[in-house]
């Protein structure tokens, strides 16, 4: 992994520090072929900005919210 120096794998997390790890984020990108709706729901709990897919239900739930890529 080319910036592997950048990343920081944090394993599990307690729910009051992933609710702040997820709030610092820039964005949050979840570019799936599946259905992975819950990673999204928090960020936007978070006040995140979101880049999804624009398959399964991803479109229907996050509606103007998200930023859509097409794949």
């Amino acid at each position: 992994m080319e910036f592997k120096s950048n990343v920081i794998f944090t394993g599990r997390v307690p729910d009051a520090q992933l609710y702040q790890l997820t709030a610092a984020a820039f964005c949050s990108t979840y570019v799936s072929y599946f259905e992975g709706w819950s990673y999204h729901r928090e960020a936007m709990r978070c006040g995140v900005p979101i880049i999804a897919s624009n398959i399964t239900a991803v479109p229907e739930v996050a509606g103007t919210a998200a930023f859509m890529l097409t794949l």
